[in-house]
């Protein structure tokens, strides 16, 4: 059962069952790679347009374009490669970590993972016709799981990092301090007739 730095493996295997992550959708992105192949180029460039046209992003990105492109590239077509263990995992979180020491916010890699949603669907149909292949659902499907996924792991690193502040910030253990969110969540899920 796959595991993470950050992620239990009950975790990843609760995304993956409701997500409907499937061995349907590994093949799915195998059999997409000549696909992706065509198109990442030009994603990832309109990507990296995009974060360049706003102040705010373009902060982070504008001294290092030529030396992130090829690694934004690698990251897309690794979506592609059909194999999701525990390697693919650490390197989601390496991502998130790497983001985090960056002081790249969060809402940054949401906004990102955002724009490739918007983005691969279109050119997914558009290169398969090219390349005279069907199955542009199942495969848009299979590939928004993985961003989907993708983002829930790189997210964890920004979550770990707020609590490691915190428990700086406060000299809190981590698990008390994690114990006193989910105290937290409990009262929050009450119902208003036991709340008082």
């Amino acid at each position: 059962m796959l595991h993470g730095t950050y992620v239990s493996a009950d975790d990843i295997q609760t995304f993956i069952n409701v997500a409907d992550f499937s061995e349907t959708d590994r093949q799915h992105l195998q059999d997409l790679a000549p696909v992706a192949r065509e198109f990442v180029p030009e994603l990832t460039n309109l990507f990296y347009v995009r974060l360049l046209v706003d102040p705010v992003t373009s902060v982070y990105i504008e001294e290092r374009i030529e030396e992130l492109k090829p690694l934004h590239m690698d990251w897309l077509m690794d979506l592609f490669s059909g194999n999701y263990d525990e390697a693919f995992v650490a390197r989601q979180e390496a991502i998130g970590r790497a983001h985090v020491a960056a002081h790249i916010p969060a809402y940054f890699v949401a906004a990102s993972m955002a724009f490739l949603r918007s983005m691969m669907p279109s050119m997914i149909e558009e290169k398969s016709q090219a390349l005279g292949r069907a199955n542009c659902g199942e495969w848009v499907g299979s590939v928004l799981r993985l961003l989907d996924f993708c983002q829930f792991l790189i997210d964890r690193a920004y979550e770990e990092a707020r609590m490691d502040r915190l428990v700086q910030a406060t000299g809190m253990t981590r698990k008390l301090l994690e114990n006193l969110v989910m105290l937290k969540a409990k009262e929050k899920k009450k119902p208003a007739s036991d709340a008082g």
